[in-house]
């Protein structure tokens, strides 16, 4: 019915620049509790901070005096390198001993304000008692020890029974602008991702138009729901296509903006292929943007359409393919092998294709040039367009059109069109 405990606002990142020493929030949270307790430190950590930076940060704040500690995790904002204070360990006395480490390299905020580095620390954290028994199973969260709340890092799976959100709705991790990159599991998911929505989507046109099994879901559809209209737009293209054995999404083209805070540094066009076995550039342009374009709207970073979901995997996938150039140039972007385009393209638009396709390499130098000398913290990814080759036995007999928008977690066709290859 009423308060148990007063809360302490901790915000724990890192940003070049700014240097705090976890001490500082002992001294912090000894001086709340002498005044205040019992205290419960509400900390909100940077997710891509080192286990090191965390638990001396959770261990300044037990030894303080507070009695629990909820932790959450934001989205990543830059990179995991460390800096440490090495000087005497108090805890070893002795003339040769090991030093104390203690991570500096973090702006911490306690109740919003700034905790400085240049103000020396008076207090001196206690020693940490060791433990004469074993935790018992519910570990530390038991009478008279520290009460640890953790929630799921970001893009996580959460536990359901809980009544979080859905996967499919939590916003992933951002790595954009880190030169050490995505880890590679998070790569592999986006493949996984793509290749899902492409299979289960060429599934349900290849029942369209196949066998007449009205079997395009929801889930790939937007602004074409309604039963009618859907329809009026498919019915005109079945004549097109007699014969049509499979339908294989083949390209998907998105124009992806980097954006340092709220202004945009750069543009790049990118075609990528998703008719292979992973995720790849068929071809990627940047472009210098002169001016915002008048309908581009910058979304806040959590309300971003590409923040979860497919989409979400397809931002990710981009950011680590960009992030890559830092340490292998233009080969460190994916490059779709020629071969899988062109079995998706009409044999009339196979010669053309072969040869713009052998000329990508400057544009990719390029672009890896322009990615390596730009700053940017953030990717905001529009979709525009996406194609899908129309089989017929081994023959590709035309290419389906269709504009795309990203919803709840999913890309979806807002309109469709088809063109057949002239007999």
């Amino acid at each position: 019915p009423g308060a148990k405990a007063r809360r302490l606002e901790v915000l724990i990142a890192r940003v070049e620049g700014h240097n705090s020493n976890p001490r500082r929030l002992y001294e912090a949270a000894a001086v709340a509790t002498q005044r205040f307790a019992p205290v419960v430190a509400d900390v909100q950590a940077d997710a891509n901070l080192s286990v090191q930076h965390i638990v001396t940060c959770l261990d300044m704040l037990y030894r303080g005096g507070c009695s629990g500690v909820r932790v959450r995790f934001t989205s990543p904002r830059t990179g995991r390198v460390s800096q440490v204070y090495e000087g005497v360990d108090p805890e070893h006395t002795r003339a040769v001993g090991p030093a104390r480490k203690v991570p500096t390299s973090l702006q911490v905020k306690v109740e919003k304000r700034l905790l400085p580095s240049d103000e020396p620390v008076d207090a001196t954290p206690p020693l940490a008692a060791p433990r004469k028994s074993y935790w018992t199973d519910d570990g530390a969260n038991q009478p008279g020890a520290l009460g640890l709340e953790l929630e799921p890092l970001p893009g996580a799976t959460p536990d359901e029974t809980a009544g979080a959100k859905s996967p499919t709705l939590t916003p992933l991790p951002s790595y954009a602008g880190r030169q050490e990159g995505a880890p590679s599991t998070a790569v592999v998911a986006a493949d996984k991702a793509a290749a899902q929505w492409s299979g289960a989507l060429g599934k349900s046109l290849t029942d369209v138009f196949k066998d007449k099994k009205w079997n395009l879901h929801v889930h790939f559809v937007t602004r074409l729901r309604a039963p009618e209209r859907l329809g009026a737009v498919v019915t005109p293209l079945l004549a097109k296509f007699p014969g049509t054995t499979s339908i294989v999404p083949s390209t998907l083209k998105l124009d992806v903006y980097l954006l340092q805070g709220v202004n945009i540094v750069g543009k790049v066009e990118t075609l990528l292929n998703v008719a292979g076995t992973a995720l790849s550039f068929i071809y990627a342009d940047w472009v210098v943007e002169q001016a915002v374009p008048a309908d581009l709207i910058i979304p806040p970073a959590l309300t971003d359409p590409f923040a979860a979901g497919t989409p979400g995997h397809m931002r990710v996938w981009l950011e680590a393919a960009f992030d890559s150039v830092y340490r292998q140039g233009a080969t460190g972007l994916p490059l779709a092998p020629a071969s899988e385009v062109l079995a998706q393209l009409p044999t009339v638009a196979q010669v053309r294709s072969s040869k713009d396709l052998d000329g990508r390499g400057p544009r990719f130098e390029l672009l890896s040039k322009w990615l390596r000398v730009t700053e940017y913290d953030r990717l905001l990814v529009i979709p525009r367009l996406a194609t899908a080759a129309v089989h017929a036995g081994d023959q590709v007999t035309g290419i389906l059109k269709f504009t795309l928008e990203s919803e709840e977690g999913a890309l979806r066709l807002t309109s469709l069109t088809g063109q057949s290859v002239t007999r």
